[in-house]
């Protein structure tokens, strides 16, 4: 039963604070952590995987965090050197860790049982012309986003696929059956569009242009399988495969594709997929997207100004010239609801988080956070459990109450959430002990 529903603007009427102003005090207690709590992994204390950084690149990092209640684990993406790893018990790549949501100690999630690798079942694609079918090449995957379909555990990755016909290969994004070993390779359909990323590579003699990412699973009642392909300009398809019941074979259709003159909401531009959609009340899913705002030297997220340019970089600096990491992007959470009968989508403002109280996430990262990420988003009880990493790494589990979070799903649907404003900050003071890899 949901905590708040989709009219509350209505009660504003009975001298509560409107729901603007309710909003906005839930935006500080995110960002404050008096209503979204970050709990760390007892997994990476015990394991020291991406602890007391101090080397560059680190020996051990750990990022992706995927929260899979269908399976009561927690995947993750970690690499480093071969010595390091052997602590973590696993090779380069996702591992899972079996957890119990409710059992922390208040900035602590613990595991049960050892670390597990997570292996991915090679699959394959095809397209809707003749452009030859695309397979899954044997490369580490990444960007884990768990969902559940038909009542069984599935994963969305990335990795890198090969089109047999062209010789071209780009990395896209694949779904998988974890329950069934199977796995399909997502192929666009005709006619899908992108803004344009100059720093994209792309490939006019490849059927599929540039790399995939970012298709948002959305699952409805009547269990199609669906992603949000694009946010700008909305793009929904769908997986159709012989069998209804599986992956295997499947081809990926259009659902529903925004009109060329289509209005766009001035809070969805530049929104990008993050977490899977959950169901929330009647034709409404929510999710956690994020945006690109800025340089990862710039603090102050300013997303119009945004240029992948040197020049640009060099103005806007805020580390040593002697470090080359000036041109890295930031991003911020957003969420976005969208209603499924009229596909009409909302967007919030960005959201800031907290990250938790590790070395790594404070003293290792200068507290910049430029890099708020998110994996996951996952409904419990009186909770929203988020899974997101910091600065590209620093995994965690935040507890958002549901009552708040349903106030942000309400003032998102009725614009009554203020945008940030924008900072504009000095270079920051880096210690030599400081990692350049954190920047």
């Amino acid at each position: 039963m949901l905590v708040a529903s989709l009219t509350s603007v209505d009660r504003e009427a009975a001298g509560r604070p409107s729901l603007a102003e309710r909003a906005s005090a839930v935006k500080e207690r995110l960002a404050s952590q008096s209503s979204a709590q970050s709990i760390s992994m007892d997994w990476q204390r015990r394991a020291g995987c991406g602890l007391q950084e101090s080397e560059d690149p680190p020996a051990c990092w750990a990022a992706k965090p995927a929260l899979d209640p269908q399976r009561g684990s927690v995947i993750f993406a970690v690499g480093g050197s071969g010595t390091a790893l052997q602590n973590v018990g696993a090779r380069a790549g996702l591992v899972t860790v079996r957890v119990n949501f409710s059992q922390h100690d208040g900035i602590v999630l613990k595991h049960r049982g050892p670390v597990q690798e997570l292996s991915i079942p090679t699959g394959t694609g095809a397209s809707r012309d003749d452009s030859g079918s695309w397979s899954l090449l044997a490369s580490p995957v990444t960007n884990p986003r768990p969902f559940k379909w038909r009542g069984r555990a599935l994963v969305t990755t990335n990795g890198i696929a090969k089109n047999a016909l062209r010789k071209c290969q780009h990395d896209l994004v694949i779904v998988s059956d974890l329950e069934r070993n199977e796995s399909l390779v997502l192929v666009p359909p005709n006619g899908t569009t992108r803004p344009m990323d100059p720093t994209r590579r792309m490939d006019q003699a490849c059927p599929v242009q540039r790399d995939e990412k970012n298709w948002s699973p959305l699952v409805l009642k009547d269990q199609r399988l669906l992603f949000v392909y694009q946010h700008e300009p909305l793009q929904v398809v769908q997986v159709n495969a012989p069998n209804p019941t599986s992956v295997l074979d499947g081809r990926v259709d259009w659902v529903y594709r925004a009109p060329d003159d289509a209005s766009i909401p001035s809070a969805c531009r530049g929104v990008r997929g993050g977490s899977p959609y959950v169901h929330w009340e009647g034709s409404y899913y929510v999710a956690l997207g994020h945006v690109q705002c800025g340089v990862l030297t710039e603090r102050g997220c300013r997303m119009w100004s945004w240029r992948s340019d040197p020049h640009h970089c060099d103005r806007h600096r805020r580390t040593p010239p002697s470090w080359n990491h000036s041109c890295s992007r930031a991003y911020r959470t957003v969420v976005t609801v969208l209603d499924t009968k009229s596909w009409d989508l909302f967007c919030s403002p960005r959201l800031s988080f907290a990250p938790p109280p590790l070395w790594q996430c404070t003293q290792g990262w200068r507290g910049k956070w430029d890099v708020q990420y998110v994996h996951s988003l996952v409904p419990s009880g009186s909770y929203m459990f988020v899974g997101m990493e910091f600065e590209n790494r620093c995994p965690t589990v935040i507890r958002v109450e549901r009552s708040d979070f349903a106030t942000l799903v309400d003032a998102t649907i009725a614009g009554a959430l203020a945008p940030d404003p924008e900072l504009h900050e000095e270079t920051i003071k880096v210690s030599p002990q400081v990692s350049r890899w954190a920047f």
